[in-house]
Formats: C-alpha cells, sequence, structure tokens
C-alpha cells in the first residue's frame, strides 16, 4: 500500500503541475522517500548495480498498455520475476531508519502503517 500511495501523491503532482522531478518515476521515488531531496531519494530507493531484490510500479492507460510495459519490463530483466512481494525479506531497522519510527510508535501501530502514514501525509 505504500507503493500505491506513492504513486497516488506522484500521479496528483503531475496532474496539478507541482511535480519536483522531471519524470513520473522519479517523482514516485521521491514520494516514497521520507525526505523531499531527490538526490538522497535515488541514492536510498533507486537501482545500483547492487540490486538484487526490485519492486516495479507501472501505471497505464488500460490494459493493453499495461500488458506491453510488462512484457517490455520481462525483456529487459534477466531474473525471475513474480507478481506479489508476499516473499519479500527486508531488514526492519534500515526501515525504522530510514522512516525515523522509533519502538515507541511500533507499540501502538504496525511497521506498515507506520510508512504509510509519513508517505501520506509528506509534505
Amino acid at each position: 500500500s505504500s507503493g500505491i500511495n506513492a504513486e497516488y501523491g506522484a500521479l496528483h503532482n503531475q496532474k496539478n503541475g507541482t511535480m519536483k522531478t522531471k519524470s513520473i518515476n522519479t517523482e514516485i521515488i521521491l514520494c516514497l522517500s521520507p525526505n523531499n531531496n531527490i538526490s538522497q531519494s535515488l541514492a536510498r530507493l533507486g537501482l545500483s548495480i547492487n540490486s538484487y531484490n526490485v519492486v516495479s510500479l507501472s501505471i497505464a492507460d488500460s490494459e493493453a498498455e499495461l500488458a506491453e510495459k510488462i512484457h517490455d519490463l520481462k525483456s529487459k530483466i534477466k531474473a525471475d520475476l513474480v507478481n506479489d512481494c508476499r516473499g519479500f525479506q527486508y531488514d526492519d531497522y534500515e526501515v525504522y531508519d530510514v522512516y525515523g519510527i522509533s519502538k515507541e510508535e511500533l507499540s501502538i501501530d504496525s511497521l506498515e502503517n507506520s510508512v504509510v502514514t509519513r508517505i501520506a501525509t509528506k509534505v
């Protein structure tokens, strides 16, 4: 759901002409980031030579366009593709650090809700 919030935020910014970046893809990464620094967002959340787990979000106006984008992605990626992230592993402590989530906050709400709240309310 954090990806959906970031996509919605980026599309909203695009529609209103308030994008802080030059492309919708970079705007999504910026919306996922806990801060408004584009360089830091790309360094922390973008791809690198050492990336081994990648999440792809696609925006399309039709099912046909989405199918074409998925086909194009599959032709460029030399890896196993999955349709969901239920098996995706991440380091909780890195997420706490990136989004500034305290142990006290986690005693009240879940990690996912804390991250989604930060993305949805980012100014």
